[in-house]
């Protein structure tokens, strides 16, 4: 054999590991980019799947549920610190400081909750997960998520009996959450509490239904899932084909629908407002956002002495400020945290009690400014979820479920990396998984699908 032959072989070996060496990764962030999608749609699923358990084989007890939403959490920050990203260190501070605070703060009060760890926690972990998606990854979860939702939703409305039956939902939470069977008013119906308010639909009084909940089981997570996909469609508007734009709006209608949210209505007119004033408003003027509503919330409950005690917004807006109102010493410090169980209808005064005034206020500081603004859709985005946190904390606890807490910080995450990448206005195929391409030298994963 010659000298060439032999360099020559040397060389078609070398290249074929290389071949295999790049093959290997490739498989490797592929799997991973569809791990991260997977704990997302399960995060947002995994309470009907349990219902389903819970109706039609044994009954469930909140251990299980706990046990499924902390495997999922720790799935979402493994997958989420893998990586080298300096925009994550922060994140990760806030994960230690959140439970380093907490723990400190059991011991000095002498009642250490966990569920106040994890109620925050779920922002910076899957602010994370976004981080380490790939581009597109938020439209495919969601438009997986969108078809999940409607079905059910569509089968729930067309056979509600059915549905009450297979999921019962009354004895999934029960069983689980501690609710007691008198807190259902409506005993004919194996719903939630609130799936038949009394009185007309505030949307199409016409409608023969009742409250949809679909795959989240309640009507308000429903209301706040359809404003999230509201959010996202907005802020990715130039990505989507005609066909997709059709799908989300008429899907996010029927939904809207459905739920017969007025917190949903209202609050997808704002992310409309916002899609065209945040552009034209000054940089991090969001952080605004927080004490700006509730100084002037304060001034117009007390100007004309809103009772807190009804259940549309001014009576819950009321009982927010009625509750902060009451805060003392031991409460601001964090040190109240028992008594935050009976303010869980007011999502701001909840997060005081357990995380103390300067804990809320170091949260709020890290989702008002945490995202950098560096073009027209982070700035759009980074408005949005702080209009849309400021005003479901206002009015409920709702925005700390990891239901839809899953996909808010999700998506928070990926813009804050990617939103660039949506800016070009690059159509993404929604039904395929993420390839790979190189970037000055380096493997990362695609918004081009195989």
């Amino acid at each position: 054999m010659t000298a060439v032959e032999v360099a020559s072989r040397q060389q078609n070996h070398r290249d074929g590991t290389s071949r295999s060496r790049r093959s290997d990764r490739i498989s490797t962030l592929v799997s991973r980019q569809t791990a991260i999608a997977a704990t997302v749609l399960l995060a947002c699923s995994f309470n009907a799947g349990l219902a389903l358990v819970n109706a039609n084989g044994a009954a469930l007890n909140s251990s299980v549920v706990i046990a499924c939403e902390g495997a999922l959490t720790a799935s979402a920050l493994v997958l989420g610190i893998d990586g080298r990203r300096p925009d994550k260190i922060k994140w990760v501070l806030l994960c230690v400081a959140i439970v380093g605070f907490n723990i400190a703060n059991g011991f000095g009060s002498g009642a250490f909750d966990p569920k106040f760890i994890r109620d925050v926690l779920l922002i910076p972990v899957f602010v994370l997960l976004g981080l380490s998606s790939a581009p597109g990854d938020l439209l495919r979860v969601t438009v997986k998520l969108q078809w999940l939702v409607l079905a059910v939703m569509l089968f729930e409305a067309i056979r509600p009996d059915d549905f009450g039956r297979l999921f019962n939902v009354m004895s999934y939470y029960i069983n689980t959450r501690g609710f007691q069977a008198e807190s259902f008013w409506n005993g004919d119906s194996d719903l939630f509490v609130s799936a038949t308010r009394p009185g007309e639909r505030f949307l199409f009084a016409s409608l023969n239904i009742h409250r949809l909940s679909s795959i989240f089981l309640e009507p308000v997570s429903l209301g706040n899932y359809c404003v999230l996909v509201a959010m996202i469609m907005i802020v990715c508007w130039s990505s989507l084909s005609l066909r997709q734009r059709v799908f989300f709006c008429i899907s996010d209608a029927m939904i809207l629908v459905g739920c017969d949210g007025r917190f949903a209505t209202v609050s997808i007119v704002l992310m409309l407002a916002v899609r065209f004033v945040a552009p034209l408003m000054p940089r991090f003027s969001n952080v605004l956002y927080l004490p700006g509503i509730l100084g002037v919330s304060a001034i117009v409950v007390n100007l004309f002495h809103i009772s807190p005690l009804g259940d549309d917004f001014p009576s819950r807006t009321a009982g927010s400020i009625t509750a902060l109102s009451h805060l003392t010493p031991a409460g601001l410090l964090g040190y109240s945290g028992p008594f935050s169980y009976n303010v869980m209808d007011s999502g701001i005064a909840y997060l005081v009690y357990s995380q103390s005034l300067c804990g809320a206020a170091v949260i709020w500081a890290f989702i008002a400014l945490g995202m950098p603004q560096r073009d027209r859709l982070a700035q759009v985005m980074l408005h949005a979820i702080s209009l849309y946190f400021t005003m479901n904390l206002l009015i409920s606890y709702s925005v700390f479920s990891i239901k839809t807490a899953a996909l808010l910080w999700f998506g928070y995450g990926h813009i804050a990396r990617h939103s660039g990448y949506y800016l070009r206005g690059r159509s993404i195929p929604l039904f395929t998984g993420p390839t790979v391409e190189r970037r000055s030298g380096e493997l990362m994963p695609s918004g081009r699908t195989a």
